[in-house]
């Protein structure tokens, strides 16, 4: 287990004791993104008590620009597959933690 302090923009940073378990990065799908002066970075964490933890920061190259730090907090996996969504960036982060969400219909 290690200390992380996340960044986040409009609200008071978030410090924590867990791991990381994915990261993802929309420069890695070429063929989704239209240009390198803007991408999005996602990673999740799970706290030592069981939260997960989802970082999102948009990046920007271009001037007059800055980074935008989002950070949300879930009890559980459920919690945090409703709030972040299924694009393909989220669904690649989930996979790379061996999250599964898919929905099972009988």
């Amino acid at each position: 287990m290690k200390e992380y302090v996340l960044k986040r923009d409009n609200g008071k940073d978030v410090r924590f004791t867990g791991k990381m378990l994915a990261e993802a990065d929309s420069r890695d799908f070429k063929s989704r993104s239209r240009g390198h002066d803007r991408w999005t970075e996602m990673a999740m964490y799970k706290t030592e008590g069981g939260s997960f933890i989802v970082s999102i920061t948009g990046r920007s190259n271009m001037p007059g620009e800055v980074d935008r730090l989002k950070v949300d907090v879930f009890k559980n996996k459920e919690d945090m597959f409703d709030k972040v969504g299924f694009s393909y960036l989220s669904k690649a982060l989930y996979d790379e933690a061996q999250l599964i969400q898919e929905e099972f219909i009988r």
